[in-house]
């Protein structure tokens, strides 16, 4: 008679059973990435720029990014089924800043994505990314998640003649998204110097 050896093996057989939910989330499926929201381990390469009006297409463009192995950083929270940006008036103003995680990122990444849409071109949060980017001397990859001449109207001289010095990308309907995701990553390997697919 061995009552704790029978003991043992139910307590193993438990941790088992709690492990598998955990295992299966391991196994997921591999179009489903999970971002921590600000994870200091992963150190992101590109640094996206962005207005709120295309969150959903962002988070698309940062899971392709990201399913090949190009960590990215947009202040994106993800909670539940939703999502909001940090950009909103919702933000939780308890932690570092918005401008300071900014600020720090870009400086961190090696590239800086922007996804330009009318919204985009005429609020603070373009004008200020692409100042930074100038200033910090970071490559650029300019994102027509709309079609809209280029360099566009609406923004300051001097960031129209930063913005001359890059070709865009055009991911402005289904089509060309589909199209242009694999110009989009070898664009960026080639600002990163890796070697392209």
């Amino acid at each position: 008679m061995m009552p704790g050896v029978i003991l043992e093996q139910a307590y193993i057989d438990r941790i088992a059973e709690g492990v598998k939910p955990l295992q299966n989330l391991a196994s997921s499926s591999a179009d489903v990435v999970y971002w921590p929201i600000d994870n200091e381990e992963i150190q992101p390469k590109i640094f996206v720029s962005y207005q709120w009006d295309v969150q959903t297409k962002v988070q698309e463009i940062r899971t392709f990014l990201e399913l090949n192995s190009l960590w990215c950083w947009a202040d994106l929270c993800i909670r539940g089924h939703s999502s909001m940006s940090t950009r909103s008036p919702a933000a939780d103003p308890t932690t570092e800043t918005l401008q300071n995680k900014i600020h720090r990122h870009m400086k961190a990444a090696a590239v800086v994505l922007s996804c330009f849409t009318p919204k985009y071109i005429h609020s603070d949060n373009c004008n200020k990314d692409l100042q930074l980017a100038k200033v910090l001397h970071k490559p650029l990859v300019p994102v027509l998640l709309h079609f809209m001449p280029w360099p566009p109207e609406g923004t300051t001289s001097s960031i129209r003649r930063f913005l001359c010095q890059f070709a865009t990308i055009d991911l402005s309907n289904d089509r060309l998204f589909k199209r242009n995701l694999h110009l989009l990553l070898n664009r960026i390997k080639k600002s990163l110097k890796i070697k392209e697919l």
